[in-house]
């Protein structure tokens, strides 16, 4: 369900993040409970509409359910849960998903137990960088699409975490495409490699070129070298993507 809800949002082209398998029941009533701990790890967290702010926590969480509430009416939103989902930078985890679908003000509730000291990561898939860096500040991390805003550890027992949640209207889409430039250890490397590829196909069309001037050269020559040319633009693309994308 996770799945479809990343993929069917009109703005995640690329995006391929998979936190439902197993969706358990999304709406929890408070346990009445004296030994139950509350967490207020923010006064409030901005997200922009349409993207999806995620919590992963740790394989020994037990009993998780969530509940999201909007304190104002003619809201709407998709919450769901996972607790069999390997995420590739944390292993095993089991993840709580909400998308807010209104500007609206929010209150995300999630009850849980942990035997065992247990950590916790928040964070939003998006491809609006800069709408978090405004907002959450520019230290924040990307990982693809994963902003993460914070991590926290909290000691054993039984938790209620509140995380109020305000929802911004969405951006218009830009005429022009962001550019991400990576660091600058990554930079030197990403033009090295720009210009080993400039290199290889110059020096294949130059000397194509200057021997059709003494000689007959093929078409099929020709063929090899505009082939050779966009296949080099294709891994060009590529290495900027995985650079950038990857640090």
């Amino acid at each position: 369900m996770f799945k479809r809800l990343l993929m069917e949002s009109p703005f995640f082209l690329l995006a391929s993040l998979v936190i439902i398998i197993f969706a358990l029941p999304a709406k929890a009533d408070p346990p009445a409970d004296h030994d139950l701990n509350a967490d207020y790890p923010f006064r409030k967290v901005d997200v922009l509409q349409g993207d999806i702010f995620t919590i992963f926590f740790g394989s020994n969480v037990k009993n998780l359910s969530a509940n999201c509430q909007s304190l104002t009416q003619n809201s709407s939103f998709y919450l769901s849960i996972s607790t069999a989902y390997e995420e590739p930078h944390l292993g095993k985890v089991i993840v709580v998903g909400v998308q807010l679908k209104k500007p609206r003000t929010y209150n995300l509730t999630i009850y849980l137990n942990a035997d065992d000291p247990r950590n916790y990561t928040l964070g939003v898939y998006t491809r609006h960088l800069g709408f978090y860096e405004s907002y959450w500040g520019r230290g924040i991390s990307l990982r693809e699409y994963f902003v993460k805003h914070a991590f926290f550890s909290r000691h054993t027992g039984k938790w209620m975490i509140i995380i109020p949640l305000e929802s911004h209207g969405s951006i218009s889409p830009s005429r022009f495409p962001r550019l991400i430039l990576p660091t600058s250890v990554n930079l030197i490397l990403l033009l090295a490699i720009w210009l080993l590829m400039f290199y290889v196909n110059s020096f294949a069309f130059l000397d194509t070129y200057f021997r059709s001037k003494r000689e007959k050269v093929s078409y099929g020559r020709w063929i090899i070298i505009g082939l050779m040319m966009l296949i080099s633009i294709y891994l060009a693309y590529q290495v900027y993507v995985f650079i950038t994308f990857q640090e």
